[in-house]
């Protein structure tokens, strides 16, 4: 079901995500280079959240496209992932509406 373009699939692994479905994949991890505000995500695409403790393991970090951080304030490390989710979400909407 499409809201605003936003598609959710449930996929078996994320090769078969970027290989079927055709879309750009990015993660969400704490020590990535890039930040969310500085990442400019291709469209269509998804993204990958990992586990809370663990985040996502480095197999399928080499799979992904590209993996950004959410900077947050003081001593909070990381979010938990449904924020982390929701915040990556939106900015990419933001993203995709000021490229049309």
């Amino acid at each position: 079901q499409a809201e605003d373009g936003i598609r959710d699939y449930k996929v078996t692994g994320v090769q078969t995500c970027s290989s079927d479905l055709q879309v750009w994949l990015y993660g969400t991890t704490v020590d990535a280079p890039m930040t969310l505000t500085q990442w400019q995500p291709h469209t269509p695409c998804g993204l990958v959240m990992g586990h809370e403790h663990t985040g996502i393991g480095p197999r399928i970090q080499k799979e992904l496209d590209a993996c950004v951080r959410i900077d947050t304030p003081g001593a909070t490390a990381s979010l938990n992932v449904s924020a982390a989710g929701a915040i990556a979400m939106h900015w990419t909407w933001v993203q995709s509406q000021r490229a049309i």
